[in-house]
């Protein structure tokens, strides 16, 4: 059974292709990716840090099948790596926010930010309304300019998880 937000019901499953990527709908099979996304302590370095083992599990059963959530693969050599999500924003009705992880040895390459890129041009349609954010750590420099070159402002800063975070908004000509 698929879960995930109702305002996703007509646009999932989809796959959105991109000139070096595809992002599929998250699957079983994406689970070495998705422990070693969860487990990597650089990747997690702005997230809390590792995932625990003993969530490791209902995390990957949670992520399978979740609309709004995709597996990013190199087209070329078919291999994932990274996930970006779009699910609704736990801080406020009415918003949606996207989230992304990828593996270190595809840092630097654009791949995230074709990637997310993507993933919010077919939000912006998806979401049927929904104010499209992200958020992400004050002292996050990679993932703030990231945001900013795909034209989201921070329109918010908050304290998260102990943590100073910056909170993104779609501008509203993207």
């Amino acid at each position: 059974m698929t879960v995930g937000p109702k305002w996703l019901h007509l646009h999932w499953p989809t796959e959105l292709p991109t000139p070096r990527l595809l992002l599929r709908p998250v699957e079983t099979a994406d689970s070495l990716l998705l422990r070693t996304l969860w487990t990597d302590p650089e990747v997690r370095r702005f997230l809390g840090g590792p995932v625990p083992a003993d969530r490791l599990d209902r995390r990957l059963v949670d992520a399978a099948n979740r609309r709004g959530h995709f597996t990013v693969i190199l087209t070329e050599a078919g291999q994932a790596v990274g996930r970006v999500t779009l699910d609704p924003d736990h801080r406020a009705a009415g918003r949606a926010e996207i989230s992304y992880e990828f593996l270190p040895a595809y840092a630097g390459r654009g791949y995230a930010s074709e990637a997310v890129g993507t993933a919010l041009t077919w939000g912006t349609q998806a979401a049927l309304g929904h104010q499209l954010i992200a958020v992400t750590q004050a002292t996050n420099l990679r993932s703030r300019r990231l945001l900013e070159r795909l034209g989201l402002l921070a329109t918010e800063h908050l304290v998260e998880y102990g943590q100073s975070q910056v909170l993104y908004t779609l501008a509203p000509s993207r």
